[in-house]
């Protein structure tokens, strides 16, 4: 948990500045005109190319005034407003694509070497431009791969935003395994609650196209729980409703829908067993998570689902759980959705009984 806190401490170092203006001492601008032009000609790349290598230049200066004033004018373009008129699909391509190349390149912010705040920078600017540049957002991928790549898991943090906003733009064009794969990877690897959640969050593609990569994170956080407990389980709230909603769960297959379930069962069995141990921190996060199950539960039990009476019963018990019920009320309430679990999915296997018997730990 402890370093949950400081992940998140240096993100909002990263991201503070945004609430700031831009310094007058930078005179450089890009025209309305070019933002609003139905077309990009050498010309005008020209000024947006030499407009954003001066400021991913500062990414790096030495004061950090200067630096979070690149960051900030980097941003403008895209999300400053602009009379009467839109910011054009033409100038978001070409300036996606410009500062990909600029962030990447040889001299760039993300090569090997500079600093983490640099690098940190870079992140906001990369993942901020892809969530406004809608479909162009895909020219940023070769930068969001950098990103997620990156060995500080703040850095990783943004290039998981990237990645958000890009993988429903990059899945109409072409297959996105590849981007989705490593941010799962990178999640997996890195055991960080926050880098989950936000993982969860990019792989929620609402045609259920990244359903595996979801799945398969899902099931390795939830073998985390067999050791003691992960970084921050609030995390797992996502994918409990991401992969249960009605529009998602109609497409599963019977795999991933058995899959889904175990998932589902381990979590919350886990869960319950650790609650006991688990300070009251942990015990407000176990908790949450244990009634949201409850709550999938007695959704999957409805008409539209599965129409499984036994199931919405069941989750009726563990939904009304609250912080005055005893440990011992909480794993009876789950080991009875375990139990209607269990007959409507005869296939679902008992977690170990011994999963949760080490000490309850959080990082």
């Amino acid at each position: 948990m402890k370093r949950h806190r400081r992940l998140w401490a240096v993100v909002l170092v990263a991201s503070l500045g945004l609430l700031c203006g831009v310094s007058a001492a930078q005179p450089l601008t890009l025209p309305n005109e070019i933002r609003t032009a139905d077309t990009i000609g050498p010309g005008e790349q020209h000024i947006i190319e030499d407009f954003i290598r001066r400021y991913v230049a500062d990414l790096d200066a030495e004061k950090p005034e200067t630096q979070q004033a690149a960051r900030n004018i980097l941003i403008l373009p895209v999300t400053g407003g602009v009379a009467g008129k839109n910011i054009s699909p033409a100038f978001l391509s070409a300036y996606a694509e410009l500062l990909n190349a600029a962030v990447v390149a040889a001299n760039g912010p993300l090569r090997k070497g500079p600093r983490l705040r640099t690098r940190l920078l870079a992140g906001v600017v990369v993942a901020t431009v892809a969530k406004e540049s809608k479909s162009a957002s895909v020219q940023l991928l070769p930068a969001c791969n950098a990103l997620v790549a990156d060995p500080s898991d703040a850095v990783v943090l943004w290039g998981i935003k990237a990645a958000k906003a890009i993988l429903p733009e990059l899945i109409r064009i072409q297959p996105a395994q590849q981007l989705s794969s490593l941010v799962t990877r990178t999640a997996m690897a890195r055991k960080s609650g926050l880098l989950a959640a936000e993982a969860y969050d990019a792989l929620n593609i609402a045609d259920g196209a990244l359903v595996n990569a979801q799945l398969q994170l899902f099931g390795s956080r939830v073998a985390l729980y067999r050791n003691g407990i992960p970084d921050s389980p609030f995390a797992e709230e996502r994918p409990l409703v991401y992969l249960t909603v009605g529009s998602t769960w109609s497409i599963l297959s019977p795999a991933q829908k058995a899959q889904t379930v175990q998932f589902l069962s381990d979590l919350l069995l886990l869960s319950a067993r650790h609650y006991g141990n688990s300070d009251a921190r942990v015990k407000d996060e176990l908790l949450g998570v244990i009634i949201q199950g409850s709550k999938v539960v007695w959704v999957l039990g409805q008409p539209t689902h599965m129409d499984n009476p036994n199931l919405v019963n069941a989750a009726n018990q563990g939904s009304r759980l609250n912080a005055t019920s005893t440990p011992a009320q909480i794993i009876e309430a789950v080991e009875a959705i375990h139990a209607a679990l269990k007959q409507a999915f005869p296939g679902l296997k008992p977690v170990d009984a011994a999963a949760a018997a080490a000490p309850a730990t959080s990082p």
